[in-house]
């Protein structure tokens, strides 16, 4: 009996799955650890959405350190409060 992996219609469900697990990613070192599955499972490569959403993550983390002083700043103001979040 074949692998799933050959299987188109598997190989569809497999990466909705892989893509719902990884849209989560929210630090770098969850970006490395999924990078090391990758180069540690050959199988990996076959799926697209693992390098997409590593760019998702990269992306929200740049986006969150550019504006997060001007985020936390807002919201300082919309609180009134003086007070560090972090």
């Amino acid at each position: 009996m074949r692998s799933g992996l050959g299987n188109h219609n598997n190989h569809g469900q497999l990466s909705a799955v892989i893509g719902a697990c990884l849209g989560g990613m929210h630090s770098n070192a969850e970006i490395m650890l999924v990078k090391l599955f990758q180069k540690s499972n050959p199988n990996a490569q076959q799926f697209r959405i693992i390098n997409e959403r590593i760019e998702e993550a990269e992306h929200t983390i740049a986006w969150l350190k550019k504006h997060s002083q001007k985020l936390i700043e807002f919201f300082k103001s919309e609180l009134g409060q003086t007070e560090t979040f972090f």
